[in-house]
């Protein structure tokens, strides 16, 4: 009995600390370290085909690859609780319709996540991200709080 005890606290052991380096390994990678850097700078000034919020911005971060997974984070400020949350297709001063939708950051916190889009619309942005914005809406502002068109960063 005694050494079954003995093997089971052992596997325990062992489980815990392939577990916990697993964690570690985890979160010492960046999930932005991958594919193609993107970014948007967020103001309720760059809505159409009105303005949105004037006290809103944020910003939008992500690693996109060819594939199709996304890994982003994003955050609003100055704004009420942010409703939805997408990407469009449409260049500068265009309305354009939702590509993909995002999660929604919580008032005073980013949105961190990863999701896999289609391969052919990660593509089309990869090839001209400025034809794309991200694009945040809330309760005062449902077709948009704020917004910033995608650009590529190093």
């Amino acid at each position: 009995m005694r050494q079954f005890q003995n093997l089971a606290r052992t596997s325990l052991v062992a489980a815990s600390a392939l577990a916990l380096s697993a964690c570690a390994s985890y979160s010492a990678n960046d999930p932005l370290d991958f594919g193609t850097r993107l970014a948007a700078d967020l103001d309720g000034a760059n809505e159409v085909p009105k303005l949105g919020d004037p006290d809103g911005s944020g910003d939008f971060l992500a690693a996109l690859n060819a594939e199709g997974r996304m890994c982003y984070e994003m955050e609003a400020r100055g704004t009420d609780l942010i409703t939805a949350a997408h990407i469009h297709e449409g260049a500068a001063g265009v309305a354009g319709g939702v590509a993909a939708p995002l999660i929604t950051p919580q008032l005073g916190q980013r949105a961190n996540a990863c999701t896999e889009i289609d391969a052919g619309l990660a593509q089309r942005i990869l090839d001209n991200p400025g034809g794309f914005y991200v694009n945040l809406h809330n309760a005062d502002y449902p077709a948009g709080a704020i917004r910033g068109q995608l650009r590529i960063v190093e």
